[in-house]
Parts: C-alpha cells; sequence; structure tokens
C-alpha cells in the first residue's frame, strides 16, 4: 500500500517540476526593473506601485520588488535604484508647432 504512495507522490513531484520549468522558460525578462521610489501610475484604484517591469518600452508587471525580481529579471535586466526619487508617467506631445 505504501509503495503505491510513493509511486504516486514522486508523479505529483514530476508533475509540479515539468509546471514549474514550464512557467520559469515562458515568463518575460524584463528590460529594466524600476524600484525603490515613488512609481506614480496615474490609477485612482491604485495611485502608487512600489516597483514595475518593463519591456520594450511597455509595461510588462507592477507589484513588489521582490515579487518582479523573482518573476522578470534576468542576466540582462538592468535593476533601477530610484534612491527615493519618483517615477512618473512621461508626456510625449506628437503635434508641436515650431515658428
Amino acid at each position: 500500500m505504501s509503495g503505491g504512495f510513493q509511486v504516486g507522490s514522486s508523479r505529483v513531484i514530476a508533475f509540479l517540476a515539468s509546471f514549474a520549468w514550464g512557467y520559469a522558460a515562458h515568463a518575460q525578462l524584463a528590460d529594466t526593473i524600476d524600484t525603490g521610489g515613488d512609481i506614480v501610475t496615474k490609477n485612482d484604484t491604485r495611485p502608487t506601485v512600489d516597483a514595475i517591469a518593463v519591456k520594450d518600452g511597455k509595461i510588462l508587471a507592477i507589484g513588489t520588488p521582490g515579487a518582479l525580481e523573482n518573476a522578470h529579471q534576468g542576466p540582462s535586466t538592468k535593476v533601477v535604484d530610484l534612491a527615493r526619487k519618483s517615477l512618473v508617467p512621461g508626456f510625449v506631445d506628437g503635434h508641436a508647432h515650431f515658428h
């Protein structure tokens, strides 16, 4: 009876390991992760976040520094310490008049 349990346990462990490996292989790695300051979102339900991960100039994820570093930091990811400064959304005006 206990032999069947061990076989079942090893199958569950193998399944979970393959699932975790598949998830890690498909997780997107960020170009940059900014943390250590006020990150303003301009979203009324969540006006600031602790960390932001960016990939190809687009927001990949927001959350805690640890969670983003665990999920999205790779060998070439640049982690930026904002040193308690603020990061705010940019405004690019595509319609300017030059005189």
